[in-house]
Formats: C-alpha cells, sequence, structure tokens
C-alpha cells in the first residue's frame, strides 16, 4: 500500500523529535497518519491474520515504522527499537507516547515552568502563534493527567503578552462579562495589525514629520517663505515613532488616538506611558508656539491700539502675561464689543 503524495509534503513538515518537543511533533505526526490514511493502524486494532485485508495493514504498519524513526533524533532510537523481527509503526507510537506522556512529578513541574514561565510572545510573529504555543503546553500537561481549565489558559495568554498589546489587554480585563478562550483568540488575532504594524526608521519618522508640517499653513509654524519659525529645536523628535508602533503626538492619524496613535480608544482615555524625551520634546515645543502666540498678541495690540491702524512704536519688552485661557480686550472704533484675542 503506497503513501498518497500529501502525506509525504507533510511529512517533510515535521520537526525532528528532541525530546523536549513531544507535544507539537506528535500533533504534527498525527496529520500526517491522517493524509497516509493510516490512523487506524496506528490507534486501532490490527485486524485477524486471516482477514483479507491483513496483508495490506501490515505493509502500511511497516512503512509507518520506517516514517516515524525518520523524524526522531538519532539518539532516541532507543525508545523505538526491539527485537522484533518485523519493525511496527504501531508499537513505535505507543512506545513513544507511554515514554513522552508518563506522569512524573519531575515531568510535570518541568511541564507547569514551560506554561508559565517559558513562553515569551514574539511580537514579530503573529500573536496566534504565542496562543498556539500556550495551548501546546496546556495540552501537554493534560496528557499527563492534569487538570488545566480554559479560565488558566486565557489568564496565562493575558498575563504573557507583550507591553506593545497593552491596549488589548486593558480593554479585555475592563469588560464585564467573562471571555471565553476562544472569544479571547478571537479579538488578540484581530487585534495583530493593530500592534504588529511596521515600525519606522528614523529616517521615515523625519519624512512623516516633514510631509506633515508642508501641508500646514504657512502660519503654523512656518514662515510664508516656507522656513521654519520655531527654530531647529521644533523638529518632530525620530523617537515620535517607536520601534515598538507607538506614533507619539500625531493629530493627523485618523481613526487613532491623538496621543499613543494606536486604535480602539481615544486620547482622553488614553493610558500608556509617555516616553520622557517625548514629553521634553512636547514641553519645548509648546513654549516655543507659546512665545510665538504672545509675539502675535502683542503685535494685533498695538495695531489696534493706535488711531489709524497702524502700530505706533515697538511692542512692550515685557509680553502680556499668558496663563490659560487669559483673554484681553482691545477697544477699537467702529466696533461695539470688544475683541477678544484668546493668548493660549
Amino acid at each position: 500500500m503506497s503513501i498518497p503524495a500529501i502525506a509525504n509534503t507533510i511529512h517533510n513538515s515535521v520537526p525532528m523529535l528532541d525530546g523536549s518537543n513531544w507535544v507539537p511533533w506528535s500533533k504534527a505526526m498525527k496529520h500526517f497518519f491522517s493524509a497516509a490514511r493510516a490512523t487506524s493502524v496506528i490507534t486501532g486494532s490490527p485486524p485477524d491474520k486471516e482477514h483479507a485485508t491483513y496483508a495490506d495493514w501490515q505493509a502500511l504498519d511497516e512503512q509507518l515504522y520506517a516514517f516515524i524513526i525518520a523524524k526522531i533524533d538519532y539518539s532516541l532510537w532507543y525508545l523505538v527499537e526491539d527485537d522484533t523481527p518485523t519493525p511496527s509503526g504501531r508499537s513505535s507510537w505507543s512506545k513513544l507516547k507511554a515514554h513522552y506522556e508518563r506522569s512524573t512529578i519531575g515531568l510535570r513541574v518541568q511541564a507547569r515552568r514551560h506554561l508559565y514561565h517559558g513562553i515569551t510572545h514574539d511580537t514579530s510573529q503573529p500573536v496566534g502563534l504565542f496562543i498556539h504555543e500556550v495551548v501546546t503546553a496546556a495540552q501537554k500537561l493534560k496528557e499527563m493527567g492534569c487538570s488545566v481549565e480554559d479560565k488558566e489558559i486565557t489568564d496565562i495568554i493575558l498575563m504573557g503578552l507583550d507591553s506593545s498589546f497593552d491596549h488589548v489587554r486593558t480593554s479585555l480585563l475592563l469588560l464585564d462579562k467573562e471571555l471565553t478562550l476562544e472569544d479571547v483568540k478571537k479579538y488578540l488575532n484581530s487585534a495583530t495589525s493593530i500592534a504588529t504594524s511596521p515600525s519606522f526608521t528614523q529616517t521615515q519618522a523625519f519624512a512623516v514629520s516633514s510631509k506633515a508640517k508642508s501641508s500646514r499653513s504657512p502660519g503654523y509654524g512656518h514662515s510664508s517663505s516656507g522656513h521654519s519659525s520655531s527654530g531647529p529645536s521644533s523638529t518632530t523628535s525620530p523617537t515620535l515613532i517607536d520601534s515598538k508602533g507607538f506614533r507619539w503626538c500625531n493629530p493627523t492619524n485618523e481613526g487613532h488616538c491623538h496621543r499613543c496613535g494606536r486604535e480602539g480608544h481615544i486620547a482622553a482615555r488614553c493610558m500608556y506611558n509617555m516616553p520622557q524625551e517625548v514629553k521634553d520634546w512636547i514641553i519645548v515645543n509648546s513654549k516655543q508656539n507659546r512665545h510665538s502666540e504672545v509675539q502675535k498678541a502683542n503685535s494685533v495690540f498695538h495695531f489696534l491700539s493706535s488711531p489709524y491702524g497702524s502700530p505706533t512704536g515697538s511692542p512692550s519688552q515685557s509680553p502680556p502675561p499668558t496663563p490659560r485661557h487669559h483673554a484681553v480686550h482691545f477697544a477699537y472704533s467702529g466696533h461695539s464689543s470688544p475683541i477678544i484675542a484668546h493668548l493660549i
């Protein structure tokens, strides 16, 4: 009995059994057995020797032995070798299960340690891979006879998420209803594109900043000649877009938080910690913008104070007071009400 070509393809992708990857290895081999139409040979009982199908069953059983041992590290061949004259895939599989699925205190502790502390969320890979590794580790404990509930698996997944998924984790923790493991899987998989968006290089960050600035009117931090009026320190810091996908202080990013750049919330409800260098950048630019607004207010004041609408002299050296929401009233001929200029 020949093995179908698709089964050979699956077998080529099965990893080598090295003693530490029994659960994923056995799952991959089960896929191979299914494609080879040999699941019954591995898990079922052999037919009677007098049965017409026994010869085919035995031939397939011998073939499976070769496929199994081909995916086992040479140092582990002793686990399946025996003194029987006819190699048996069914017998080899049973021996491997008995060895790796036995329950001892040492193996249980090792399996639990791996489940809780041995799996790292790699954001360069889909989050589904991290979830799969956690579920697989939990399945190994179940096969040892240990009870691992779905709620526990869900908690481990949420605890192990990378910090770039903090917004997703916070959203899930604030929900009123208890989510199932499948709900959490679906939610996290749908959030993959948010947290694993490609990071910008420093050059790309400056390019984005320059493009955004060039689209503004000349009065917004630029002079009419196209040169920045706020000096070199007001240029966008390259750290405003970091390696974790945060796009700090970008009000042009529609549909995203204008503070951190993530989806799912607005700036007023943003809970992320802003890096210190971004805070410093904001403070520096805020002071420069405020000084610019004060200068503009002084110009308006002297323009409106002159009899014919022309300045009577240079602005005072002392700027007007600048408390937030402070308003200056100017009496101007031809208007029945004062003009209010908000400084900030």
